[in-house]
Formats: structure tokens, C-alpha cells, sequence
């Protein structure tokens, strides 16, 4: 579970640096950045992740900031699907990272890249219009100032659409409890995942940090888990799509992730309430 206070001692220190070296790698941020393109489910996954807020930004548009871009797939879909809509700019911990980012968008002078950290972003206060941070706050010890930091550079009025696994999901419990010991067991490398938050505390967290949700949307249901989805991989995408339907009913939480749409809220202003898109519209942005 993430802390709810925290500073970098002792393990602290050991998992930041273990997520540093991890995604420092440069063989690992290029195989990271040919994922997204693969026909695998964890490809889909991520494809779907992208449709999915762009849906959620539907009407939005400014200056634009993904905390931890990684290899900057996200910032290229925004660019090629929002065209002048958004002044788009990608930070990321690693320069590995942003080297393949920069290889993917090539010299694009409409797109800013930066390496820096998402617990201390070099950016001024009220920079942007909107924030991204998709699947980031799984790999960071201090949740609480990323979320205040991300309130810090976003303009009063400003979205946010953050990611987080869900701890709960069939898939999420089974890695947890089963398939995480037997890649152990194997000597196998996997991603560095600090902890998990439920939609409740982390809505409670975001709410600290000044901001409002307006939606929630889950997401990624993948019945068959590891390894067995990777081995089946035609049928593991072609049950995630059939079970996206329930997505609105009572058994969205078997998501495997989930994002949030919120809002910096102002002393004197009052959230809206957002109705949660239908799985089609988010596909329909593709």
C-alpha cells in the first residue's frame, strides 16, 4: 500500500532507485516503446488506455503536460487526433525514455520534452491546462506530493486524468499473490510496482490535493491471467473487448485499471458532474 506520508530512507530509497534503474535502461525503453504496437494484450491494454482519455478530453484544450511520458506514444496520439488543439509536453525520470520519445515524434517544434521528476517538476506554477499521469503513480513512494505537485503547474479550472491499478481485479490479485512469486522463483524481470490504491482512497487523496473527481472510468478486463493470456493472446483480446459492455454496470471493478478525471477546484468554485462516456465512444476516437 502507498504511504500515506513518506520520505526516501532506507526501503524508500531502495524502490526509487530500483524504478530509476529500471526504466534508465535503454534496451528496456525501446522494447517498452515497440509494446504499444504489438498485437498482444498488454499492446491492447495500452491502446485502449490511450482511446479512453482522449475521450475523457474531449473539449479540452491548451497547454498540455504528460508527467511521465515514458517513450511518448500518449503525446504522439494527442498530437495526431487533437491536431491544434494542445501545446503538448512530455516529462519523464528517464533519458532513455526521452530519447525514444524524441525518435518516435522526430524534430516536432510543436512538442517540448523534458527529463525531470514528477515528484519535482521544473515547471512553474499554473503551467498548464491539463495533466496526464497514466501509469505512473504505481511507481512512486510518495503519492500525496505528486498529486500536489500535479495541482501546483495546472491552472485553476485545469483537468487532470490520472491512472491507477486496480488492487482488486481477479488479474491484479492473482499477480499479487500468485504469478509475482513465480517470476521470483524464475529469476524473471519485472516491473518495479511500489503499491496500489482502491478508487476510495485514492479519490480521498486526490481531494487532499485540491482536486475534484468528475469521473471514473475502469477499464482493461482481462479474464485470463498470467500466463495464460499471453499464451492465448488472440482470444485474451477478443474477451477483453466482448466484456468492455460491463464497464457501466455493477462489475466494473473487475477492470484491471482504472482513470480518474478531475479538476483543480478554486476556493469559490463547484465541481460539475460528468456523466461516464460509454465504452464505444472511447473506442471511436481511434
Amino acid at each position: 500500500m502507498l504511504p500515506r506520508k513518506g520520505s526516501l530512507k532506507g526501503t524508500h530509497a531502495r524502490a526509487d532507485r530500483e524504478v530509476a534503474a529500471h526504466y534508465q535502461d535503454p534496451v528496456r525503453a525501446h522494447e517498452l516503446a515497440r509494446l504499444y504496437e504489438a498485437k498482444t494484450p498488454l499492446g491492447e491494454f495500452y491502446r485502449d488506455r490511450m482511446r479512453r482519455i482522449v475521450a475523457l478530453l474531449e473539449g479540452a484544450e491548451g497547454d498540455l503536460l504528460d508527467a511521465g511520458c515514458g517513450t511518448g506514444q500518449m503525446v504522439r496520439f494527442l498530437r495526431d487526433f487533437r491536431t491544434d488543439r494542445f501545446t503538448l509536453t512530455g516529462l519523464d525520470r528517464s533519458a532513455s525514455m526521452i530519447e525514444e520519445a524524441r525518435h518516435l515524434l522526430g524534430d516536432d517544434p510543436a512538442v517540448r520534452l523534458v527529463v525531470g521528476r514528477v515528484e519535482e517538476m521544473p515547471f512553474d506554477d499554473t503551467s498548464f491546462d491539463v495533466v496526464l499521469a497514466m501509469g505512473v503513480l504505481e511507481y512512486v513512494e510518495d503519492i500525496d506530493q505528486v498529486l500536489a505537485e500535479i495541482a501546483r503547474v495546472m491552472r485553476p479550472g485545469g483537468l487532470t486524468v490520472v491512472t491507477m491499478q486496480n488492487q482488486w481485479s481477479p488479474h491484479r490479485l492473482w499477480d499479487r499473490s500468485v504469478w509475482s512469486r513465480v517470476q521470483a522463483y524464475r529469476g524473471d524481470v519485472r516491473s518495479p510496482i511500489v503499491g496500489r490504491l482502491g478508487e476510495r482512497q485514492f479519490r480521498s487523496r486526490l481531494t487532499d490535493a485540491g482536486l475534484t473527481a468528475l469521473s471514473v472510468v475502469y477499464f482493461g478486463f482481462n479474464v485470463l491471467v498470467p500466463p495464460f493470456d499471453s499464451r492465448f493472446p488472440v482470444l485474451t483480446t477478443q474477451l477483453q473487448r466482448r466484456l468492455e459492455a460491463i464497464a457501466r454496470g455493477p462489475f466494473r471493478r473487475l477492470g484491471t485499471d482504472y482513470i480518474v478525471l478531475a479538476r483543480r477546484v478554486g476556493e469559490t468554485d463547484v465541481a460539475p458532474t460528468r456523466t461516464l462516456p460509454p465504452a464505444q465512444d472511447c473506442r471511436a476516437a481511434n
